[in-house]
This record gives structure tokens, sequence and C-alpha cells, in this order.
């Protein structure tokens, strides 16, 4: 009977042990897959930001969606013009990771996977909802309807925003394989939990300060207010405002006055355009009376180009010069043998240190950020420093609130410009053009983008010969002449803010 117990007390020992180790091993391989979801979120965010502000972006959505909701209303529009129920989820799942941040918990993990997969579906709700419309308005007005921007320089059809939605609904596809993937890293295997590296890092980089030759136009042709401080000018390659490429922006925030928020606004600064005096209320009656027939042309305004990503860079770019601080240059004496590292500090004191700042460079300083931010020799607070400047330029939302917060000015201007004048824009140009799809669906963003393929989102054509209400300096000058030009521009200084005079008049109107 005795040996009977040993042996029973002996097997049970075995096999408690052997639960006991699979359990330790099963909570610590728990633990791992959980930290590697984390690393995995911190770097590579899916759906959700850690450098958007959320509570100023999601007032910045309440704005914009009160002023849309009138403007649509006199427009006698049903379809929304944005996609809020995407850019709200999209905030919340930034909250939620804001929890996991700061607790690292199963939970935290779970409830972040189910806001990414939320956020996916108000994605695609709101991506069908803007798919219907466009189809709608391809079958009434067809699908090749020139949309122009900036005069004819650059165009968009129906045809071609569908075929960009398409392309929408195939990223939206890998994300949803990218949200699965990150769920088995969390709940099945380490093996689903790896990071994306980055490929600029052995790019080759003009590091010779080259003396370049440029032609800024004065701030008064560059519709730049003269009156704040303003940053800049950026270097930044867009095909928005044709041949060259390369351009030159500054950059400020400003506080319109009447309005309840700030805003970020970018100024081309080596192009120069005016467009044709609007007629409408006091401000049209002042330049008539002056005989005034053009006035400035901002030409980064929300409706200057389809493609917005130019203006996340400049903000992004802005942002991370401010900080100052060159985070290479503190770096330890040994550090310098990392050849990586040595290119990284070289390519930031340039930037930081020159008279144009590019984006490009930055781009390829941005990688040299990400490897930084993962050796295990740098000190954590370094460390933290260098992945935040990464994910600034990577997901581009930094200041995604006072970037809305324009959009919002410029379509406050144009409801009530089109109020008194008692007019209807068309609904081509409406849902072509001020819907700004690329820039409010986000596609500008590693958040969201995920296909290698990046969208042209607009054709560029030639400009005509008599300019659609928007003539470039150059043609301006050979229509009028530069001393009538320069009389209309002293005239057009010495106005009060048109936003002004059109809030003054709305309300003798009401």
């Amino acid at each position: 009977m005795g040996k009977k117990i040993k042996i029973f007390l002996l097997g049970f020992l075995i096999v408690f042990s052997t639960v006991l180790i699979l359990f330790l091993l099963i909570n610590i391989n728990g633990k791992r897959r959980l930290e590697l979801f984390f690393d995995l979120a911190q770097k590579d965010s899916l759906l959700f930001s850690s450098t958007i502000d959320i509570e100023k972006s999601r007032k910045a959505l309440g704005i914009l969606e009160k002023e849309e909701r009138i403007f649509r209303e006199n427009q006698d529009l049903l379809t929304s013009l944005f996609p809020f129920n995407f850019l709200y989820s999209f905030l919340d799942a930034s909250e939620v990771y804001g929890k996991l941040e700061k607790q690292k918990t199963p939970a935290n993990a779970q409830e972040l996977i189910l806001m990414m997969k939320n956020t996916l579906s108000a994605y695609r709700k709101d991506l069908d909802d803007f798919k219907n419309k466009i189809s709608e308005l391809s079958k009434h007005f067809g699908p090749e309807q020139k949309i122009a921007l900036m005069g004819g320089e650059t165009y968009i059809t129906f045809n071609e925003v569908l075929l960009h939605i398409d392309k929408m609904e195939e990223n939206a596809k890998l994300i949803e394989k990218e949200i699965e993937t990150r769920k088995k890293c969390l709940e099945e295997s380490t093996k689903f939990c790896d990071a994306k590296g980055e490929q600029n890092l052995l790019k080759n980089i003009n590091l010779e300060n080259t003396e370049k030759s440029i032609t800024f136009f004065s701030k008064e042709l560059s519709a730049i207010p003269l009156d704040l401080e303003i940053h800049g000018p950026y270097e930044l390659s867009s095909k928005c405002w044709g041949e060259p490429f390369k351009n030159y922006f500054y950059i400020r925030e400003e506080c319109p006055e009447n309005r309840d928020y700030c805003m970020e606004s970018q100024y081309l600064a080596n192009k120069s355009y005016m467009s044709m005096s609007p007629l409408s209320g006091t401000f049209g009656k002042a330049l008539k009376e002056n005989k005034v027939e053009l006035i400035p042309q901002r030409a980064s305004t929300p409706y200057s180009c389809n493609d917005y990503k130019y203006k996340t860079q400049l903000s992004s770019l802005n942002n991370i010069l401010n900080l100052e601080k060159l985070i290479f240059a503190d770096l330890e004496k040994n550090s310098s043998k990392d050849k990586v590292i040595a290119k990284g500090k070289a390519l930031e004191r340039q930037i930081f240190e020159s008279d144009y700042p590019s984006s490009a460079d930055m781009d390829v300083l941005s990688s040299h950020y990400r490897y930084l931010s993962e050796k295990k020799n740098i000190n954590e607070k370094t460390k933290r420093e260098a992945l935040e400047r990464y994910l600034i330029w990577k997901e581009g939302l930094v200041n995604f609130d006072l970037l809305v917060n324009n959009f919002t000015f410029h379509l406050d201007l144009m409801r009530k410009s089109l109020e008194l004048s008692n007019g209807l824009s068309s609904k081509d140009y409406i849902y072509g053009v001020r819907t700004n799809y690329p820039f409010f669906f986000l596609n500008f963003s590693s958040t969201v983008w995920r296909l290698d393929e990046e969208i042209e989102y607009f054709k560029i054509g030639e400009r005509p010969e008599e300019p659609m209400g928007i003539y470039t300096y150059d043609e301006a000058i050979e229509k009028y002449g530069e001393e009538e030009i320069s009389e209309w521009l002293d005239i057009y200084s010495k106005l009060e803010d048109r936003h002004l005079m059109y809030d003054r008049d709305l309300e003798k109107m009401k």
C-alpha cells in the first residue's frame, strides 16, 4: 500500500511540475508577445497615432463638421463632404493606444485591436459613401469631365477619382491583413511580431552645401501677411504648380479674427499667381470702385492642388526644426564608429543649419532617427526623442488640428462668398475638389497608407491660352503691365481683411 502511495505521489509531482512549467512558459511567452505587440504599435502605428493632438483635433473636426453642415444646407447637398466617422474613430483608437502606452496589459492591447477594426469599418463606410457620390456625378457629368485646378495647370476627372478610390479599397485590404497579423502576434506567436525596417539608411546623400540661385517673390505677391512671425523658406518637391517641381515655402501659424481657432498656413515663395477680383459684398465693391481687376492669389489654398501631402510634410519639417536640438551631436564619441550614425550626424547638422531645409533630406534623416531609436548602447531619453521625430515625420499628423482649421477657414470663405452672391457651386467641383479626400482619408500618413505605390492625384495639363481666372505673375504683367499691377497691389494691401467684410455684410442681411 505504501509503495502505491509513493508511486501515486511521484506521478502527481511529475504531472504538477509539467503543468507548472507549461503554465510558466505560456505566461512568459504571453508577456513576450505583449511586449512585441506594443513595440510594433509604438514604431508602426496602424489606424491610430501617437503624435496627433487628440483633444485639439477633436475640437477642430467639430468646428469643421458644423461649418460643413451649414455649407451643405445652403448648397442643397445630402452627402457629407468629409469622412467624419473614420476620423473620429481614428482619434478614439489613438486614445486607446495612449492607455496601452501607460498600462501595457493584455486587456488594453485587445481593446486597441478592437478599435483598429472599428476604425477600418468606419474608413470603409465613409469611402463607400464617397464612391457612390462620385459614381453618381460621373454618370451625370461624364467620367472624363475635367475639373481644373490653379487655372488649368493641373486637373482631375471623375474617372481618375474612381481609380484613386479603387486603390484606397486595395489599401484597406492590406490594413485588414495587418490587423489580423497583429492579433496573431498578441494571441498566438512571436513570429507574427516583426516590425518593418527602414529602407533609406544607405541612400546616397549630398552633404555639400551648394549655392542655390532662387528667385523669391515679395511677400505681398505671395499673399503672405507681413505682421506675424514666419518660418522658412523650406524646400519641397511637388508637381502641383507645374515645372520646376522643386518649390520653396514659408509657413506660419495664424489666428483669424472672429474665429474660434488658429490654423497653419503655407505660402509658395518662388512662384506667384493673381486672380480675378471677387465681385461679392463690400470687398468686391471696394475693388471695383478702385478699378482693381486682379489681386494676389494664394497658391497653397486647399483647392489649388489635389495632393495635400506637401502640406503635412511642411508642417512636420517645421515642427522638427523648431525643436532645435541636434540629437546626433550629443552622442558619445565612440558612436561615430557606426557609419549610419556618422551619416545621420552629418545630415542632421546640414538640415538644421541650412538656409533652405529640404523635405527630401528630412525623409532620409527620419530613417536614421529610427535606427538610433533601436540602438542598444544609446540612453533611453535619446532613443525616445529619436523615435518621436521619426514618427512626427512618418505619420504627418503632429499639427493635424491646425491643418483641419485651415480647410475650415477656406470652406467658410467659400460659403460666405456664395451667400453674398446668392450662388450655387457646381457639384462636380465641390465633391471632386473641395472634399479634399487625399487629406481627410489620411492617405499621406504611414498610419493609414500601406501600399508601396503612391497615388498621383491629378493630371498635369497645359495652361490655356486665356487663363481661367488665375494668372501667373508673368501672365498678369504681360496682359496688364507692371505699373498697373503694382498699383492694384498697393490698393489691395490697404483694404480691410475680406473675411471680416464678408462677416459684416452677412450680418446686415439677417
